[in-house]
């Protein structure tokens, strides 16, 4: 799933209470208009595995983590948390 289909999902499901993600490789969840519709839904979750990526010569691994939204905060808290 990409940024425009996350979207697209939360256009069309106004009242959509919890959503949990998982290894959506082409999402972008800091941009404002995808931050905005997220803060409606009151148990978000989106998780990311350790990916290692390769170009030529150059390896690196992108850490595991877990992004999740509180609706309970009166200002939307974005918090990134290790798994361990």
């Amino acid at each position: 799933m990409n940024t425009n289909g996350l979207l697209a999902i939360l256009d069309g499901c106004q009242n959509l209470e919890c959503l949990e993600l998982r290894d959506c490789v082409n999402l972008n969840l800091y941009g404002g208009l995808l931050k905005k519709r997220l803060c409606r839904i009151k148990d978000f979750k989106y998780h990311k595995e350790v990916v290692t990526v390769i170009i030529g010569d150059y390896v690196t691994n992108v850490s595991k983590y877990t992004l999740t939204y509180d609706a309970a905060d009166k200002i939307p808290n974005w918090c990134i948390e290790a798994d361990d």
